[in-house]
């Protein structure tokens, strides 16, 4: 089950680890090392670089590398898109054991490949030589949840039944090789909380979303909480018309948790309630669908809540856990959770209570053209810091390199209107902006808490919507509706609905937009005062490299002690580095594959590393692969 190696260079001094998937249980992704510096990373050079061997040995629809590893008690803990664990020595990537997944003899999703993180937990009460008193955690594409000895390898045997949690069997709602999909938990104490993925997009009674709670030493579960509400929780359940409330399904959490331990909070990021994009059949704001939720970590039960889109038919998910930060506002040092958002705005809340520490105003937005569907009269949108991307779009401005491309273009976008955010569907479609991609993703934000800045990747890159009667006879093309082409329409049923969807990248027949570059940037911001501080463009036209995916930029950042942030997440396979403190693009080195995962830092003997996955991404167009990269300075 687990296999062990010799290897060189035992560690004896780790002196800056990195121990959850966005380093602490507040997300934030920052690292305190500070020995690479803005006058130093000329010297950034590869430490050491290895292949896990599962680039590509199944045939998974969905693949895509992005692993961030943990740094523990000094070992290196990564998984792999086949759902192995593996240790590895981190001064050398030499493999100290690995775990393989298929001795457990459970299914491989065929769908989703795919390993954000482990998790870890420490049991303070165990005694010396005790087995799984370390342990690795790790819930699998199909939704089993399991636990390995982080010293070894082996199987946790009574954590669950003989070492798995098998919660998605009280899924009663999917259907047999339905898309299912967990990412990351967080561990508080001896409570592990679990979200899902459900496929959201293509039936009004998909799976329900729920949140639930296990004692990680046992695998008992402790408690299960559903965000959609029932009548007993009178004023939510009025949000939503009569009946809808019970069949409808979604409103999951799938990008997963941030939690503070002081406050016993869990806050958890949902998403839009199923279909994703027509709401005919589930009229009214929807609570607490697209709503950050801070759960009492003990119970399960509700604590505050925020609701950021009323109403989604935009796809507009909360794709990441919001960062907890203090921040200085009016002179006074707030706790705050920052929640990013597809839409490219930032809501910034008190913590403990969920008020907004920086004032959000609810403003009109179009109504509804399509026959059937109530859009919300207002949406919230914070006063600041303001939207990180452009939320309109005049089609006069259409982006043309070449006579043929601007062609292209006016064909695609014949007919409809100017774009606007929360644009309403129109007899031709709409162009959405910021596109379902977003804006912001599930790489979220990186937070420098020396420097009080909070450092976002983002996307400008709308997309072009039709909901009509003829696209919901489109229901094999829907089911694997996640695998988009940049140079066709796809096609999503939205079953129990009048319609379907189709879907096409805002681009021309090349895949290049049809709005200007840049398509892709970091943002930084002073969260404190609420003000940009600068942009600066990720992807620019070089087009030789990438295919039809060259714009969509999926992976998170890094900024560290020393001033720098890094972020690989772009199709063109480069691996970059900015400073912190004014967006200046320092160093850059070419990787083998894209690197659409999120980087992590951590310091032995002095010697600060910076580590990412370069594994590629079907959702980008990048080729398959299975590198980890380590840099240091000699």
């Amino acid at each position: 089950m687990a296999s062990s190696q010799a290897f060189a260079n035992e560690v004896t001094d780790t002196t800056i680890g990195w121990g959850t998937y966005g380093n602490g249980t507040h997300y934030n992704r920052f690292s305190e090392s500070k020995q690479i510096t803005p006058d130093n990373i000329k010297q950034l050079k590869p430490a050491w670089n290895i292949q896990t061997g599962n680039d590509d040995d199944q045939m998974i629809l969905v693949r895509s590398f992005g692993n961030t590893p943990l740094m523990i008690n000094g070992s290196l803990y990564t998984c792999t898109p086949d759902e192995d664990i593996v240790a590895l020595d981190p001064l050398t990537g030499a493999t100290k054991w690995r775990f393989d997944f298929s001795t457990l003899n459970r299914d491989r999703s065929a769908v989703r490949g795919n390993c954000w993180s482990v998790v870890h937990h420490e049991n303070e009460n165990a005694k010396p030589g005790d087995a799984c008193a370390s342990r690795l955690l790790h819930v699998t594409q199909k939704g089993d949840l399991f636990a390995v000895d982080a010293n070894d390898g082996k199987l946790c045997e009574t954590f669950g039944t003989d070492g798995i949690v098998a919660f998605r069997a009280h899924e009663e709602e999917m259907f047999d090789g339905e898309i299912y999909n967990v990412t990351v938990p967080v561990v508080v104490g001896d409570t592990i909380v679990v979200g899902n993925s459900p496929l959201d997009g293509i039936r009004t009674d998909g799976p329900k979303g729920y949140i639930r709670a296990f004692n990680v030493l046992s695998g008992e579960l402790l408690w299960r909480y559903r965000p959609i509400p029932g009548p007993e929780d009178v004023e939510a359940y009025k949000t939503w018309a009569p009946g809808t409330a019970e069949k409808t399904g979604a409103a999951n959490v799938w990008s997963g948790f941030s939690a503070d331990p002081e406050l016993g909070l869990v806050y958890a990021p949902v998403a839009t309630v199923a279909p994703d994009y027509y709401g005919g059949e589930r009229i009214g704001d929807n609570l607490y669908a697209n709503t950050l939720i801070a759960l009492d970590i003990k119970t399960g039960k509700r604590v505050w809540h925020y609701q950021v889109v009323h109403h989604d038919v935009w796809d507009y998910d909360l794709p990441t856990p919001p960062l907890l930060v203090d921040l200085t506002i009016n002179g006074e040092v707030r706790k705050a959770a920052i929640q990013p958002t597809k839409m490219g705005m930032l809501f910034t809340f008190d913590r403990a209570t969920g008020e907004p520490l920086h004032p959000i105003e609810e403003r009109p937005v179009p109504k509804a053209i399509l026959a059937g569907e109530e859009l919300s009269k207002t949406q919230p949108f914070p006063v600041v810091p303001p939207p990180l991307v452009p939320h309109s779009f005049e089609i006069k401005d259409l982006y043309g390199p070449t006579p043929q491309h601007k062609k292209e273009c006016e064909e695609l976008v014949e007919g409809m209107p100017d774009a606007t955010i929360y644009g309403a569907y129109g007899p031709k479609g709409m162009i959405q902006i910021p596109g379902a991609v977003g804006g912001s993703n599930w790489g979220g934000a990186t937070f420098d808490s020396d420097r009080g800045i909070l450092v976002a990747p983002v996307m400008n890159f709308p997309i072009i919507m039709h909901l009509d009667k003829k696209y919901s006879l489109k229901w094999w093309a829907g089911l694997f509706s996640e695998v988009f082409s940049f140079r066709r329409p796809n096609f999503i049923p939205l079953m129990g609905t009048p319609y379907g969807l189709r879907l096409q990248w805002f681009a021309a027949k090349d895949g290049t937009p049809c709005i200007a570059p840049p398509w892709s940037k970091l943002v930084a911001v002073d969260m404190s005062e609420g003000q940009i501080l600068w942009e600066a463009p990720l992807l620019s036209e070089r087009t030789e490299k990438v295919g039809e995916g060259q714009q969509m930029t999926l992976g998170g950042a890094m900024s560290t002690a020393g001033g720098i942030t890094f972020i690989a997440a772009t199709p063109d396979q480069m691996f970059r580095a900015f400073e912190t403190s004014t967006g200046k693009l320092l160093w850059e080195y070419e990787l083998p594959a894209s690197g659409n995962a999120t980087p992590m830092s951590y310091e032995i003997d002095g010697k600060q590393y910076v580590v990412v996955a370069a594994g590629g991404s079907d959702l980008v167009g990048s080729a398959r692969a299975d590198h980890i990269f380590a840099f240091s300075i000699d």
